[in-house]
């Protein structure tokens, strides 16, 4: 999704991302992901406001990848808006995801773009959880 694409209220969007730990589903590291489960609860916040986690696993088809079904709830303002993934031990809030006013989704004629997209570093300590980044010397809280 893009700010020219962005995501709705009450649509369901796929976040992909490391880091979730372990799930009930026992895979070999490397293998592709099958449809699970992980273990841990895992909580989401857009813009502060509660979502909801439809799915929290592995990526089906994917390598190394976990895979978040997250609802977007009433309540977020249009625009730019955090998305934190909260996990029993990390906390991270380093994407932004463009949310739209609820009017008629448009097309973008450009490639997909992913889910969120990187904002600066915040700290060194915090766990990520964003698509597309390996932990840096992660450090529970």
């Amino acid at each position: 999704m893009t700010a020219q694409n962005p995501a709705q209220v009450n649509e369901t969007v796929s976040v992909y991302l490391t880091g979730l730990g372990t799930t009930n589903a026992g895979i070999l590291a490397g293998s592709a992901g099958v449809s699970s489960q992980t273990n841990n609860t895992i909580q989401v916040y857009i813009g502060g406001v509660a979502a909801t986690v439809g799915y929290s696993g592995l990526a089906p088809q994917l390598a190394g990848l976990y895979q978040l079904n997250v609802t977007v709830p009433s309540g977020v303002t249009a625009g730019d808006n955090t998305l934190e993934i909260v996990g029993p031990d990390s906390d991270a809030a380093e994407a932004l995801i463009p949310i739209g006013s609820g009017g008629t989704i448009t097309a973008s004629a450009t490639a997909p773009q992913p889910a969120v997209r990187r904002k600066p570093k915040s700290s060194p300590s915090v766990r990520r959880l964003v698509p597309h980044l390996a932990p840096t010397n992660p450090t529970p809280r």
